[in-house]
């Protein structure tokens, strides 16, 4: 009988896309194993977690070249089928040095659109992280435009999906007179646009239509905070900071519109697309993958760094009650097709075109 196929899966093991992934690999049978940097993130029933040498003092790129060697002798040890790493910068790296000769990269989104751009070295460094896999996997037609700049590989559309969770009832739609409650989710970083989004709303309340927003997610330096209070919005915008998948969906089934504004580069939009499952229309900005992971009919794509067309965008549901329930219905179909469960076996699929090398070694407990 032959043994279960052995996944060695190299991450972030605090990212919850790389835990999505991992569970995905334990849910389907594989014996999972997840080689990461990270001093965080949670224990997984089922996964052989095996942790870098955790020198925190260490700057980053540094961490990960440190880890190579741990991370070449767990290949030797215990002869993965397919080693898999999860981002194409540090981890990327370590997945070229890993010595496998099954090694599949997953690009993410910066690690090809902005870092690449922004030096030749990191194109030069991309390309040759390229070259020593045999797949290449992505998360958007967008990316899989861009990464077939940098490698000759057929490239695999692996979309993140979105997690049960999401597909849950909304709470209900807003009292006459109250204001129309938006949502976003993001690092609010420059990219973030947050920027535009506070203007949008600066805009949308001069012209005397109520607006409040909850904003989930990390304020590096507390830089939107700043701009909120210098806006005059304090009392119409409130951080949460970054929270579990539960908080986000409870945030999303409580508001009546999702906005990301992203000013310049976007890989996907999965909380695009779990705001969609909470029976939320979107609004986002036309970048990146964001167009494709909006519904087309209940959605609104605006021009980039342009809080006019946003605040008119904004504006529109706040006037149209009726119109923003019937939204709701097919903003929920199209996240639809974007269910985990949905998704996650176009990676098994990935899996299954690679070929364990004919006399490899046999990890323990191999049959």
């Amino acid at each position: 009988m032959p043994r279960q196929r052995r996944i060695l899966l190299v991450g972030d093991a605090a990212n919850p896309n790389v835990q999505r992934w991992v569970r995905h690999c334990v849910s389907v049978g594989y014996e999972t194993y997840l080689l990461t940097c990270a001093t965080e993130g949670p224990e997984i029933l089922g996964v052989h977690r095996l942790d870098g040498p955790g020198w925190a003092w260490l700057p980053g790129p540094l961490t990960y070249l440190f880890s190579v060697p741990r991370l070449r002798r767990t290949v030797r040890e215990i002869a993965p089928d397919i080693v898999h790493a999860h981002y194409g910068g540090g981890y990327g790296v370590m997945g070229a040095l890993s010595g496998s000769s099954t090694l599949v990269i997953s690009l993410w989104g910066s690690d090809v659109l902005v870092s690449p751009a922004d030096s030749r070295v990191r194109s030069a460094l991309l390309r040759w992280m390229l070259r020593q896999a045999v797949a290449v996997c992505v998360n958007s037609r967008h990316l899989a435009q861009a990464a077939a700049a940098y490698t000759a590989l057929p490239i695999h559309l692996t979309y993140f999906g979105v997690e049960p969770l999401f597909y849950t009832h909304h709470a209900g739609e807003r009292a006459p007179g109250e204001s129309l409650r938006l949502a976003t989710v993001k690092t609010f970083t420059p990219n973030s646009g947050i920027d535009t989004l506070l203007s949008a709303m600066r805009r949308v309340k001069d012209a005397g239509v109520a607006v409040s927003l909850v904003a989930v997610g990390p304020d590096p330096g507390g830089r939107a905070e700043a701009m909120t209070r210098e806006m005059d919005l304090g009392d119409s915008v409130r951080f949460v900071g970054l929270s579990p998948p539960a908080t986000v969906a409870e945030v999303m089934r409580s508001s009546d519109v999702y906005v990301q504004p992203t000013s310049f580069a976007e890989g996907f939009g999965i909380a695009v697309l779990e705001a969609q499952a909470c029976w939320l229309p979107a609004i986002v900005s036309n970048v990146g993958g964001l167009v494709e992971a909006v519904d087309p009919t209940s959605g609104t794509v605006v021009p980039p760094r342009d809080p006019d067309a946003l605040a008119a965008a904004i504006i529109r549901w706040a006037n149209d009650r009726q119109g923003l329930q019937d939204a709701r219905r097919p903003a929920r179909a199209f996240a639809e097709g974007f269910r985990w469960e949905k998704v996650a076996p176009a990676m098994d699929a990935v899996y299954d075109t690679i070929n364990r090398p004919v006399g490899a070694p046999k990890g323990p407990g191999s049959a």
